[in-house]
């Protein structure tokens, strides 16, 4: 099984990613930005697969396809995100999940990291950073959300505020046990 951890930065995660490894026993995979050399920017997750066994991606490929489509303004990938579905589909059950958070909640933790020694800038540009940072939040929440509704091929959810791990594995397994149509493996 993979489960996928999307959504904004700042918003929980990477915590939820470990607590969910403790209790599922899964190994979790942590990405970063795409490296500009690989051929696709989804080859870091098909290179996580080639490990094989249960896995947690936290920041999952939506991750990388929202930050590409909003830094760069990039459309160009979703044909790409397909694809990776289509060669999920055939290997492992794979279920998205969604953490946010609202702005409120994440802004201070924006702030603190802005305003760090290894980002020397002056007020306006932290502002401006803060504030792009911001309308990303925005701007991520929205596109994850129609892409659990509108795109992916596997059942999605969001979690919910007052939820902890031990209720989001409990939907991940009721998920996984639904009587459904499923791809072949």
């Amino acid at each position: 099984m993979l489960i996928l951890l999307g959504g904004p930065d700042r918003v929980g995660k990477s915590t939820l990613a470990a607590q969910l490894s403790e209790l599922s026993g899964f190994k979790v995979k942590h990405h970063s930005q795409p490296d500009a050399r690989d051929k696709s920017i989804f080859d870091i997750y098909r290179r996580n697969l080639e490990e094989g066994g249960d896995q947690i991606w936290d920041r999952s490929y939506l991750c990388a396809f929202i930050l590409e489509r909003y830094r760069r303004r990039n459309h160009d990938h979703l044909v790409e995100i397909m694809d990776l579905e289509f060669e999920l589909s055939k290997i492992h059950e794979v279920i998205h999940i969604g953490v946010t958070k609202p702005w409120y909640w994440c802004a201070p933790l924006h702030w603190e990291e802005l305003n760090k020694k290894h980002y020397p800038l002056s007020h306006w540009a932290t502002r401006d950073a803060f504030i792009s940072r911001q309308n990303g939040h925005h701007f991520n929440i929205g596109v994850m959300d129609n892409f659990y509704r509108y795109v992916t091929m596997f059942p999605s959810f969001m979690v919910e505020p007052d939820w902890d791990s031990h209720d989001v594995w409990s939907n991940v397994q009721a998920i996984s046990s639904a009587e459904r149509p499923r791809f072949t493996h």
